[in-house]
């Protein structure tokens, strides 16, 4: 009897260490999937505290924090990219050149960085842009003059202008109250391919 008792006792454990078990992989599992659903987001680097602006610092928003559940952040820094170091001198935009404040003109490296934006947009299969606001790589809808007072005006930055003609969406720092809102952002999983612009 005592025997038969304890073979119970046994036998429980073990159904309750298997269900214990497939407990744990039905969490591995809802975590793993919540992974899947989230949406990749092109997100310039500086906004996530990555010291890569022209002034060799970032702009860390910690708002961002909040969205960490919902999005997967893809850095990215187009300067950088483009091959311009860190610090460097700042850049407007000036009758469409990226000219530099001692008047070195560095379009070129704003191209190749926009270029390799819109390379990592469409590997990781980005919808959505969180770019930094006024920038002359990363603003959209207003910009720097290029008399470096401060002014602003109705513009793209180089990289902003790439990803908005090949499709994503574009927010800043500035719109992240919009950005929260996710379900409109949900319906981009269904947008057709992001358009190759490689030759531009």
């Amino acid at each position: 009897m005592k025997r038969n008792v304890t073979e119970a006792l046994e036998a429980l454990r073990e159904l309750s260490a298997a269900g214990q078990a497939l407990k744990a992989d039905g969490e591995l599992e809802e975590e793993r999937g919540k992974r899947m659903e989230k949406i990749n987001i092109l997100v310039s680097a500086c906004l996530l505290g990555l010291d890569c602006r022209y002034s060799g610092t970032g702009k860390y928003i910690a708002e961002l924090e909040e969205l960490k559940e919902e999005f997967q952040f893809i850095p990215v820094c187009p300067e950088q990219l483009g091959g311009l170091p860190t610090p460097r001198s700042p850049v407007e935009i000036t009758e469409g050149r990226a000219v530099n404040k001692e008047g070195a003109d560095c379009t070129e490296q704003f191209k190749k960085g926009a270029q390799e934006a819109g390379k990592l947009a469409g590997y990781f299969n980005c919808r959505v842009a969180l770019l930094k606001a006024n920038s002359p790589s990363c603003g959209f809808g207003r910009i720097y003059d290029g008399s470096f007072s401060g002014k602003l005006i109705e513009g793209n930055g180089i990289t902003a202008e790439l990803l908005h003609k090949k499709g994503l969406r574009i927010y800043s720092e500035k719109d992240l109250k919009d950005l929260k809102d996710l379900k409109d952002v949900k319906k981009l999983k269904d947008v057709k391919k992001l358009k190759d612009l490689k030759d531009q």
